[in-house]
């Protein structure tokens, strides 16, 4: 068959019997392949932005809603 890579969250504890040995062991398996794929992506686009931003030679400046700077790229902190 093909490989496959994917990604889970594995919670375990031992099952004990009224004496406190152990008797077996309980696992719960999810799968958060979807979850881990989605924030590798959102690093990816991250990353890219802060090239092109940090490597622009327009001056990129943001401001919020109260008028106070929230960005600047290197272009515009020049100015």
């Amino acid at each position: 068959g093909s490989e496959r890579e994917f990604y889970v969250d594995l919670t375990y504890a031992a099952k004990r019997s009224q004496n406190g040995a152990i008797e077996g062991l309980l696992v719960a398996v999810v799968d958060v392949t979807e979850k881990v794929k989605s924030r590798m992506e959102i690093e990816i686009n991250r990353n890219l932005l802060k090239t092109i931003t940090d490597n622009t030679a327009s001056s990129l400046f943001m401001m919020n809603e109260r008028g106070h700077p929230t960005f600047m790229n290197p272009a515009a902190e020049l100015l």
